[in-house]
């Protein structure tokens, strides 16, 4: 995706698949791209309710292009009776962008310098970026070998496998690979409990997990908190589960790690989680 963000916004939160900028306490840009969604759908949802408030005051939209994809763009209300959004959403079967401007209902000039922002967007879907590019961390690519795959299941997180291919969700199950996501938590044990509940539906309707172990640690000078544990499922190889949590003020990274080669990159596993620097 390509943009110019206007120079009076400054970069307030950026990751992986989101972006957020902010002129003041009220005028903000939001950018969120999903490559797992159907722009169909989602366009569909969005104009079931695009406020969200419910209030009467819908809005108008219309459809656009940007490039070759069909878009939409809306303006209309927001979270208050002082707000006004501007939204345009465009993709394809395979991907959407959402960029929203949030700005005051009477700011004239906010509202065209957001408009003439929107303009300038436009996506090429042939160039292949970096997938850390926006990442906060880095690590040590070369311990496993393993390569980034970009059709790993699972919105929001990057993924790594051992030969760069995930074609289904049945075919992650019997790879070995390993994935990262990061978040806002505003601390270590805030951070554990979103984890606790992770695994904890994670046993409840996909895999039986086994001794389970965990410790708390630090990673190059950052608190961190390690999960090991095996799992057993209806068509899932046999896993070994290696998961740290490290946080560094109030982002945490999460490194998930699965084994299916009867323990062969644990260590590995392991090496590279030590190897993260936030």
């Amino acid at each position: 995706m390509f943009l110019t963000i206007p120079v009076n916004y400054k970069a307030r939160d950026i990751a992986s698949g989101y972006q957020e900028y902010r002129k003041d306490s009220i005028t903000e840009i939001q950018i969120i791209e999903n490559i797992y969604e159907n722009f169909y759908y989602l366009k569909g949802e969005f104009l079931k309710n695009p406020s969200g408030l419910n209030n009467g005051d819908t809005g108008t939209s219309k459809a656009v292009r940007v490039g070759k994809y069909d878009g939409l763009y809306y303006t209309g209300p927001f979270k208050t009776a002082d707000q006004k959004s501007a939204f345009l959403i465009f993709g394809d079967s395979s991907f959407a962008v959402i960029i929203a401007g949030f700005f005051k209902r009477t700011d004239k000039v906010v509202e065209t310098e957001l408009n003439n922002f929107l303009k300038t967007v436009s996506y090429d879907r042939s160039v292949m970026l970096d997938p850390l590019e926006l990442a906060n961390f880095t690590f040590d690519e070369s311990i496993t070998g393993f390569k980034y795959t970009p059709d790993g299941i699972g919105a929001g997180s990057i993924t790594y496998s051992s030969d760069g291919i995930i074609k289904s969700v049945e075919d992650e199950h019997h790879k070995s690979l390993f994935r990262f996501e990061t978040y806002k938590s505003g601390n270590i044990e805030k951070a554990k409990k979103i984890l606790h509940k992770e695994i904890e539906d994670f046993s409840a309707y996909t895999i039986k997990l086994t001794n389970v172990r965990h410790q708390d640690l630090f990673i190059n000078g950052n608190l961190a908190y390690e999960v090991i544990m095996t799992g057993k499922g209806v068509n899932i190889a046999n896993s070994i589960y290696y998961i740290i949590l490290i946080q560094k003020k109030e982002r945490v990274v999460q490194f998930w790690s699965v084994d299916r080669d009867n323990g062969k990159w644990i260590e590995k596993f392991k090496a590279t989680a030590q190897s993260i620097k936030l």
